[in-house]
């Protein structure tokens, strides 16, 4: 798809709806398609507050297109005082190369595992930030979606802890089905979902067989089954280096993305550090396609907003106000009746199908979107030399923020199988290993 964008295909239609009238954080109920400015967020209680759901896409459509080493300091410019989760974590890391007493706090700060720097670069150190009213809580098991400031500090969670490691486990998203459930009168909850996200690294293959990277092919036996997490360890010197792949998706209802990431690491002073190697590399490819939505009738004709003309340049049928012609052709669909348009997405040099059906599931209107493309294959490699880590996401989506949480974003992206090759050349050692994700 040439260089990516990830919002230019996934937001293709992005609905904001909310199912009571006075209480959805989508304040931007009418189409603008011209003049429409994203505004930064502003810091309140240590957390970045975003006026409204598009302000937060395209907040984090900027995030997505900064280099790892620019999060820092885009979002210190645009939201100065603020410490995200990533700038949290890196803080606690170097104090901890320095002392081994890390404060609770710290270690829960740590212990919040969000592989997209993105979307660590949106959190606060315990997971937080805030759409219009709404407030969400990221945590390893679940998503928290309170309807407002009071019901956050009102809520007490449970402190209870326990040793059964099903409890914070994340199960891959073909086992669950992502629905708020409401826990307290205005606060809800959603199970988290992923892979190679959650929890510990795997032990990995801490032995003296190592494979040499030439015998390794990630397009050959697609059938064949990797784990998502892997770590090879290796001795020189008279201390430990090792190499740590992954593969990763992660699912928090809010944001969905999908990567992949290498990381050196030497031993010494009794724990493992970041270190450069000689070089490093991963080749990788996904596949994936973009699923269909439905929604009912009444949420769709009584308040949605559809962001397009950010993503699509041209529509066929409509040579001007596209966005707004659209939406009129929609709206005055027949039951049973199927409308489809073409449309142009210059950035990528892509045709945009979109086909959107109107009938009845139970007696009730429903409008089902489709987007196209479909199985679309990505292919990611990159050579780094004398360098600690390689980082890469693929695609990711935002969901629909509406209070009561209702649906995900109307395009949703369904993962086939994401394959990556990690490599490692360092101290007189070449090896390297597969790890990948699929459903």
């Amino acid at each position: 798809m040439g260089k990516l964008y990830p919002i230019s295909i996934i937001l293709v239609l992005t609905l904001f709806f909310s199912s009571c009238q006075d209480n959805s954080t989508s304040i931007n109920q009418k189409t603008k398609e011209d003049n429409e400015q994203i505004k930064t967020p502003s810091v309140e209680g240590k957390s970045l507050v975003f006026d409204s759901s598009n302000d937060f896409k395209g907040f984090v459509q900027n995030l997505q297109q900064k280099s790892y080493g620019e999060l820092d300091k885009f979002v210190n410019q645009k939201a100065h005082g603020f410490t995200s989760l990533k700038m949290a974590q890196e803080h606690i890391r170097k104090k901890k190369s320095k002392s081994n007493s890390l404060t609770t706090q710290e270690e829960k700060t740590m212990h919040l595992n969000v592989e997209d720097p993105a979307f660590a670069s949106i959190l606060n150190k315990d997971g937080v930030f805030q759409v219009g009213k709404q407030i969400f809580k990221i945590t390893n098991k679940y998503t928290y979606i309170f309807k407002d400031k009071g019901a956050y500090q009102n809520f007490q969670p449970s402190k209870k802890k326990s040793s059964n490691p099903s409890l914070s486990y994340v199960k891959p998203c073909e086992e669950i089905r992502q629905e708020p459930i409401r826990i307290r009168q205005d606060v809800y909850r959603v199970e988290n979902c992923g892979g190679g996200g959650g929890g510990s690294y795997d032990p990995g293959d801490d032995d003296d067989e190592y494979t040499d990277p030439s015998d390794l092919d990630p397009y050959a036996n697609l059938s064949k089954k990797y784990p998502s997490k892997i770590t090879q360890e290796y001795r020189s010197g008279g201390t430990k280096g090792r190499l740590k792949g992954q593969t990763w998706h992660r699912d928090f209802f809010v944001y969905e993305s999908i990567g992949v990431k290498s990381v050196h690491e030497r031993h010494t002073w009794l724990r493992w550090w970041n270190r450069k190697a000689e070089k490093i590399t991963i080749a990788s490819f996904a596949k994936f396609s973009y699923g269909e939505v439905k929604i009912s009738f009444l949420d769709l004709k009584n308040s949605f907003t559809v962001k397009l003309r950010d993503v699509i340049s041209t529509i066929q049928s409509y040579p001007a106000n596209p966005v707004t012609n659209l939406l009129n052709d929609i709206e005055q669909m027949s039951s049973n009746s199927k409308l489809t348009r073409y449309g142009y997405d210059a950035l990528n040099s892509l045709q945009v199908k979109i086909e959107i059906t109107k009938n009845k599931t139970r007696g009730e209107e429903v409008f089902t979107y489709d987007i196209a493309p479909k199985n679309i294959q990505e292919t990611y490699s990159k050579v780094k030399y004398n360098a600690k880590k390689i980082r890469h996401v693929y695609d990711w989506s935002t969901a629909v923020i509406s209070y009561p949480p209702n649906i995900k974003d109307v395009v949703d992206f369904e993962i086939d199988q994401i394959r990556s090759k990690h490599t490692l050349k360092h101290d007189g050692y070449h090896f390297g290993f597969i790890t990948e994700e699929r459903y």
